[in-house]
């Protein structure tokens, strides 16, 4: 009697045994998986910040292209009108000079 109340608690103690083990086991694969996810986690946040350098970049190139549009635009409707209209080269000039003054005195 005594004897097999000893095996039965040997072998409850050598399951909780093997249970420890494998948890144990688990945990340290768990820790390997978190670990990598630390390190891809960093990589794709300098990636991230990389990228919105990029698009940061190409916004203000963008709002440059506006500008340059815009302009260009500007340029064309007068090139339009000077050619509508006889004396229009006349004012076309003069209104190039007078951007042209404010440029230089805004600089």
């Amino acid at each position: 009697m005594l004897l097999k109340a000893y095996q039965e608690r040997k072998s409850s103690e050598e399951e909780l045994t093997a249970t420890i083990d494998k948890a144990n086991s688990e945990i340290s694969t768990l820790t390997s998986k978190l670990s990598e996810l630390e390190i891809d986690n960093s990589r794709l946040l300098s990636e991230n910040n990389a990228l919105r350098d990029q698009v940061n970049v190409l916004s203000r190139e963008r709002a440059d292209d506006g500008e340059k549009y815009q302009y260009l635009e500007g340029m064309s409707n007068l090139l339009k009108r000077a050619s509508l209209d006889p004396e229009g080269i006349s004012k076309l000039l003069e209104e190039l000079n007078k951007k042209n003054n404010g440029e230089e005195e805004n600089k």
